[in-house]
């Protein structure tokens, strides 16, 4: 178990301290990431989902459960995680990120700028920098 001050934020971006957020499925994370790294993909997104069970919404599990599926080409899962991911935070900077880039890479540009858009309305202004390269790839895909 990393040594985390329980009370600090939590690093998944979530807004919540860690000690009530990411604390309780980081076991999950930690054997996910093992099986990831070892290339059991399948055994890691498992672990996943058996976490998810006991807290459906936490945004780690969410966001790598999402990154598994990619990698094991099930782009239309990993497009319903994101969605589960954004409808309960819809500021997460990570999960907006990857869903614009999946729907960039599967429908093509046009179909980008929608959830770009919604991703700059879930941001306040003065984080709205955070999205300058995804701006900046989504303007290089339109030209």
């Amino acid at each position: 178990m990393a040594l985390v001050d329980p009370y600090a934020p939590c690093h998944c971006g979530s807004g919540q301290k860690y000690k009530w957020c990411c604390q309780n499925v980081e076991a999950y994370i930690e054997r996910g990431q093992r099986l990831v790294d070892n290339g059991q993909h399948d055994l890691a997104l498992k672990t996943l989902v058996e976490g998810l069970a006991k807290v459906p919404e936490n945004v780690s599990l969410l966001l790598r459960k999402a990154l598994v599926e990619l990698h094991l080409n099930q782009a239309d899962s990993a497009v319903e995680t994101l969605r589960l991911l954004l409808q309960k935070h819809p500021g997460h900077l990570g999960g907006s990120i990857l869903m614009t880039r999946l729907v960039l890479d599967k429908e093509g540009a046009p179909a980008g700028v929608a959830p770009f858009q919604q991703d700059l309305s879930a941001h306040s202004p003065q984080d709205r920098g955070q999205l300058a390269s995804l701006a900046s790839f989504l303007g290089s895909t339109l030209a």
